[in-house]
């Protein structure tokens, strides 16, 4: 008998030919669903973050964008971005995460062969930079109301909508 006087301990292992009582048996199988299994690498990607979250981010983005167009001097230094933009952003992200994690940021845009390529040909330094600055997952006009109520609120429509693709994508036991 164990410490807590209900946990019984056995020298013997239990015998594994004995037939699983029915209310056990799992009801479906856990793991990826056939919308994900069938899909190439960026389609799974698209299954969890799909063009609602990607078209939030950039019009929350945007209006931040356009509440801070007052304090450039130039109209050609911040500019509205788009899905494509935000798609490009992301992905540089992963792979600096992924890839070249020891490396400055500016190092991977270097145009003297030690750069990474695929960083100068999808955007510039700069509009890196500037997109990272302003990115924003909510609508910054009724963040205070909301982050009152909700810790979570900067980031609340994304993370209900990611969790929502994430019960569509795959069954978790």
């Amino acid at each position: 008998m164990g410490r807590d006087k209900r946990t019984k301990w056995s020298k013997h292992c239990p015998p594994k030919n004995v037939r699983t009582r029915n209310e056990n048996l799992p009801l479906y199988l856990r793991g990826a669903k056939a919308r994900v299994m069938e899909n190439t690498p960026i389609g799974i990607w698209e299954c969890f973050f799909d063009n609602e979250i990607l078209n939030n981010i950039v019009n929350f983005t945007n209006i931040k964008i356009q509440k801070e167009t007052e304090k450039f001097s130039r109209n050609r230094d911040i500019y509205p971005t788009n899905l494509d933009e935000i798609r490009a952003l992301i992905g540089l992200y992963l792979y600096g995460v992924r890839k070249p994690n020891h490396l400055n940021t500016e190092d991977l845009w270097r145009t003297d062969g030690t750069g990474i390529e695929v960083f100068r040909l999808s955007m510039s330094l700069r509009r890196f930079r500037t997109l990272l600055r302003f990115i924003r997952f909510d609508d910054i006009e009724t963040r205070q109301e909301r982050v009152a109520l909700d810790k979570l609120a900067p980031i609340r429509t994304l993370f209900d909508h990611f969790n929502e693709n994430l019960k569509n994508s795959y069954s978790y036991s």
